[in-house]
Parts: C-alpha cells; structure tokens; sequence
C-alpha cells in the first residue's frame, strides 16, 4: 500500500513576521520530492509525492529535515510530521 507525508505547518506569529496575514496561520500541506531549489512545497498538497513502501518515505523525511534547517521553509515552521497511507 502508498505512503504520503503529512505534516503542519506554522506561519510565524505577527510579532516575529510582522505580515498582518500570518498571524497564528496554521494548515496542512503534504511532501513533495521535487528537483531545483523548490524541494518541498507544502502549499502544493495536490502535487505529494507518494511513495512505494514506508521505508522509502521515512528516509525521504529523514533526509528532509536533516537538509532543510530543521523543516523552516520559507519562514513557515513544519511540525508534526507524519506518513500515512494512501487509500485509494
């Protein structure tokens, strides 16, 4: 069966940001492996990678986090990782 990587993802408060629209944002995006500088994009959840086994997506997350500064992209923070299933 499929895996897909979930996660939350956590805009900085206005404070720290100062955009009037972050402020205490938080949705749901999904991982994308990806070529080029855009690696992951949370805001695309259409576009998630599924992978074959479990395996292959914990090690795609463990390369991720290891590569993106603890998961601060585009100063929005990811927590709460997670793989799921994919039921079709």
């Amino acid at each position: 069966m499929p895996y897909r990587i979930r996660f939350t993802i956590k805009k900085p408060s206005r404070a720290k940001r100062g955009a009037k629209y972050a402020y205490g944002q938080v949705r749901f995006g999904q991982l994308f492996v990806g070529q080029g500088p855009n690696i992951v994009r949370p805001h695309r959840p259409d576009e998630a990678t599924v992978f074959a086994t479990y395996e292959e997506a914990a090690a795609a997350l463990a390369h991720w986090m290891a590569y993106d500064n603890r998961a601060n992209w585009d100063r929005m923070w990811i927590k709460n990782p997670m793989i799921e299933r994919v039921h079709e």
